[in-house]
């Protein structure tokens, strides 16, 4: 018993440690890594990953980390300057640089206090998110290039981004028609978009690239590739887990989309907007963003356009991702004229430990979403 005891404490104490910032990257990474890596998050529940920092705990599991996946500057924004001026990027992967990744830019905090009308947005945007991924490509790939990709990772990813994927880029990209109706719009809102990411408190794009089962399809086999690097004798291992893990993506791809398909008519609204991904890749109908502004005062004139809202399009749910006094107060708002749902749903995961794989987590918030707008 001592020398079974003994011999697992070496075997643990020989594997390298990979590290993220968040718990549902961190689920992706287990699932490709197995038992042949530890992997471990940085961020507790009570932090916010928006402002979090590196503390001297941080800084000694970083120094003994092979290599640390963040999604990039767009979401752990202090963490990710303090990695630089600590000289930790050398070891670091910045996910939202993953070739392939889709990135949707945050939408306009001005188009959710002045319209009602969502559709053009849409069209408005999917061209945007296009050209902004060729361009995010085009800037990364030299750099990506040289850190990391090579031939097989690629011929890896192409194999397998499967048909639903490549109809879903056709379904996002809006056509000459949607692109000509919205060049005036960009003139006139360039400098108004540029404010509303600045107040939102992260970046440019939306970084909540993990709620889209493609990108995390991507995810995974670079995950493999880099993990094959870290330790190169279990390189077929990981390639062979990040394949069943895609095929297993692929189940649950299918799954959610039964639960969603007889709510994807009903409108909701969302005290954050943090589902943009979810949404896209499920047709879901949002209607209405609580709080545009994170830290700015109830507008009484933006809390009657939702109560309109709300009346036109029979608004039964508003999901949130942490509760706050804030909400509370608009709860009771919307409540009082309306017989609406306060639900959680939080895409962090950070205070949920009972869900401990990625496919549960997705699941989780299908379910959520489905068991509220059912009413």
């Amino acid at each position: 018993m001592f020398i079974y005891i003994l011999f697992s404490t070496f075997a643990y104490a020989d594997k390298k440690t990979i590290l993220t910032t968040i718990r549902p990257i961190h689920l992706i990474l287990k699932e490709i890594a197995g038992e042949k890596l530890i992997v471990d998050y940085l961020l507790s529940q009570n932090l916010s990953v928006h402002n979090m920092t590196l503390r001297p705990s941080d800084v000694k599991k970083i120094n003994k980390a092979a290599r640390v996946f963040v999604v990039g500057d767009d979401l752990e924004t202090s963490f990710v300057n303090a990695l630089r001026k600590l000289n930790f990027m050398d070891r670091t992967i910045e996910i939202a640089h993953i070739k392939g990744i889709k990135l949707l830019r945050y939408r306009d905090k001005n188009f959710w206090l002045e319209s009602t009308d969502h559709s053009e947005y849409e069209a408005h945007d999917d061209e945007h998110a296009h050209k902004d991924n060729e361009a995010h490509d085009d800037e990364h790939a030299h750099k990506d290039n040289e850190a990391h990709d090579d031939e097989h990772a690629h011929k890896d990813h192409e194999a397998h981004d499967d048909e639903h994927a490549h109809k879903d880029n056709e379904a996002h990209d809006c056509d000459e028609h949607a692109h000509k109706d919205h060049e005036a719009h960009d003139d006139e809102h360039a400098h108004k978009d540029h404010e509303a990411h600045d107040d939102h408190s992260h970046g440019y794009h939306d970084p909540h690239i993990w709620l889209s089962i493609e990108n995390v399809r991507k995810i995974a086999f670079y995950a493999a590739k880099i993990f094959g690097e870290v330790d190169v004798k279990n390189k077929n291992f990981f390639q062979q887990r990040a394949k069943i893990f895609s095929k297993n993506l692929e189940r649950t791809h299918k799954k959610i989309q039964t639960i969603l398909k007889q709510v994807s008519n009903k409108g909701f609204f969302v005290s954050h907007d943090a589902y943009q991904y979810f949404e896209r890749e499920y047709s879901l109908q949002l209607k209405g963003v609580v709080f545009v502004t994170e830290n700015a005062p109830l507008s009484i004139k933006h809390v009657k356009t939702l109560q309109k809202i709300a009346q036109k399009e029979n608004i039964q749910c508003v999901f949130y991702d942490y509760p706050s006094a804030k909400l509370n107060k608009m709860s009771r708002i919307l409540k009082g004229k309306h017989n609406i749902d306060i639900v959680r749903v939080n895409p962090l995961l950070s205070d949920m430990p009972n869900i401990t794989s990625y496919e549960g987590f997705m699941m989780h918030i299908a379910r959520t979403m489905a068991n509220c707008l059912a009413q």
